[in-house]
């Protein structure tokens, strides 16, 4: 093939670059951003500098964690940074109980007394402290057992997860949030970017691409529309390669039998499922090829372990597993199912070795 001249070669690149001029100015008059000229990448930087939601806090060990005392209707967090349970059980049955994990422990979309903590603390008659937190990963959570465990004395630890806790570990930087990680150093897991750094500086240095590219509404909308905006925007920053996160989770239970000889509370794993999984049978197994393993390896670790898949599965109510869930977390009825679960599971325990 002859190559271009260089006459050809500049009207061919002159007619892409008046290409995208157009749909650039298309775009810009269809969402009135004609007089919009900013960098969009600079201001998510912005962004990501101001405060989180307001019921979280920085924390330089976990990233964040729930706000000490913050309350909104139906949700509410006492001075340690514990979701409220309810009232306690009288008389109490047994040694208090401790949960850590993602939203699905904490209890988004529910009220307090809704969530399977509270219904758990219902059906044990125990104490229950809830330390679940809104999009820890699996790594997060195992830390966070083993701080509030030196300060609740607990009889048994409850650890949550679901199957995207595993990809959260794999990044230093999670939706604009830093958090801490671990990595893989001769077949062990070790903890990195602790204390974590606080909130990305807006003023820092932008790629090149971003420097020009970052004015670009056209780019801004088709990035933000196909939810590919995390790397672009630096709202996330991967440290592993994927998949990285199911090997260090199978890493980490060594510490959560650590945790188990050093207080002799017995540790539960807790394979959860969120309402995802129900949308296909495609979903449903994704999700529990990815937990299978963790859970053997919480079993081979000596670790209790419950995998809640069948069990929601064969819920036979109107509308099936998926009436246990509202928008992405379990529902009163979802959570009472799950509580029931762990609680039996619980009873047949033998004490921690």
């Amino acid at each position: 093939m002859p190559r271009l001249k260089r006459t050809e070669l500049a009207l061919v690149t002159g007619s892409i670059v008046l290409s995208l001029c157009g749909i650039e100015l298309v775009t810009r008059l269809h969402d009135h951003k004609l007089t919009t000229w900013t960098n969009f990448v600079r201001d998510a930087y912005v962004e990501m500098a101001r405060p989180k939601t307001p019921e979280h806090v920085y924390d330089p060990e976990l990233g964040w964690r729930s706000r000490p005392g913050y309350s909104e209707a139906g949700q509410h967090v006492d001075e340690r940074g514990l979701r409220v349970s309810g009232p306690l059980p009288s008389p109490l049955r047994g040694g208090p109980i401790l949960l850590a994990g993602d939203s699905n422990t904490f209890g988004n979309e529910v009220n307090d007394e809704e969530t399977w903590a509270a219904h758990l603390q219902t059906l044990t008659g125990r104490p229950v402290f809830n330390a679940g937190v809104a999009a820890y990963g699996f790594d997060q959570s195992v830390l966070r057992a083993e701080i509030e465990a030196k300060a609740t004395h607990p009889a048994n630890i409850v650890v949550g997860l679901i199957a995207h806790d595993l990809a959260r570990m794999e990044a230093s930087r999670l939706w604009g949030a830093n958090r801490p990680y671990f990595d893989i150093v001769d077949g062990k897991a070790v903890l990195r970017n602790v204390p974590v750094p606080g909130a990305p500086l807006p003023d820092r240095p932008m790629p090149w691409p971003q420097r020009i590219l970052g004015y670009s509404y056209f780019i801004d909308f088709m990035i933000r529309r196909v939810n590919r905006g995390a790397p672009w925007y630096g709202e996330t920053i991967i440290a592993n390669p994927r998949g990285t996160g199911d090997r260090i989770a199978c890493l980490l239970m060594a510490r959560l039998r650590a945790l188990q000889d050093s207080t002799g509370a017995r540790v539960l794993l807790v394979a959860q499922y969120d309402a995802e999984a129900w949308h296909s049978q495609k979903d449903a197994d994704e999700r529990r090829q990815v937990l299978a393993p963790i859970v053997a390896c919480a079993r081979e670790h000596g670790l209790q372990a419950l995998d809640s898949f069948d069990a929601i599965a064969a819920y036979k109510g109107p509308g099936g597993p998926a009436s246990l869930y509202l928008e992405h977390h379990m529902n009163d009825a979802g959570n009472r199912l799950f509580a029931e679960l762990v609680a039996n599971t619980l009873a047949e325990a033998s004490p921690a070795r």
